[in-house]
């Protein structure tokens, strides 16, 4: 659906393609409300002193209309001191499904539940099954 400006949101994620947690940026290519957009963050976590940071970045596609969407996407994560996979590569793969609401043509609350499984690569490599939950706001 086509509009003044494209959607934008900021949200924070709990787990997916963050790891644990990261704030993010997310919009659409061109003025739409769905269709083809991107998104960028950056999180981590810390614990006895010890702890890592994340970086996902991916394409997302948003499939659906009046502010509901089936998201389907794939990624990347840079999780720099986390080794998931008893290998020491801190780059993962992501894909994503799952749900999102953000308000039609108009600023407001945005949420997204999604499977977002992580894929390590290499030797040790694997995949382990994630989802994720955000909240945040379109602009």
């Amino acid at each position: 659906m086509k509009t003044t400006a494209n959607a934008t949101n900021v949200y924070i994620e709990f787990a997916g393609p963050s790891i644990v947690y990261s704030f993010n940026f997310d919009a659409r290519f061109g003025k739409y409300e769905n269709g083809l957009g991107f998104r960028v963050g950056i999180g981590g976590a810390s614990w006895d002193g010890d702890g890592f940071m994340s970086i996902p970045v991916g394409l997302n596609y948003l499939i659906g209309t009046k502010g509901k969407y089936l998201e389907v996407g794939g990624g990347y994560t840079y999780a720099d001191n986390l080794y998931l996979f008893n290998n020491e590569n801190p780059h993962y793969g992501t894909l994503t499904i799952g749900y999102r609401k953000q308000p039609l043509g108009k600023k407001g609350f945005l949420f997204r539940a999604v499977f977002s499984p992580l894929i390590g690569f290499g030797e040790g490599g694997g995949f382990i099954p994630y989802a994720g939950v955000s909240c945040g706001l379109r602009f």
